[in-house]
């Protein structure tokens, strides 16, 4: 996305449709602050990956929750 102008659309488009369907959006895979920063920048609700956390043990997701 951060490197591909048509990767950048497609998350663009994929965000704004869903929020216009009334839905919220979770991003999935993010490994960086940069696409971090550039989801918040598009108003993207939610994001997991290894830059939020490493993969935990379900009696740990429940204490644990990453908004943006």
């Amino acid at each position: 996305m951060l490197k591909n102008h048509h990767d950048l659309v497609i998350v663009r488009s994929t965000i704004n449709l869903a929020h216009g369907l009334g839905l919220k959006v979770i991003a999935e895979g993010v490994e960086d602050q940069e696409t971090l920063q550039k989801l918040q920048d598009m108003d993207c609700d939610y994001a997991q990956g290894f830059y939020i956390s490493r993969p935990m043990d379900i009696t740990s997701v429940d204490q644990w929750r990453c908004a943006l």
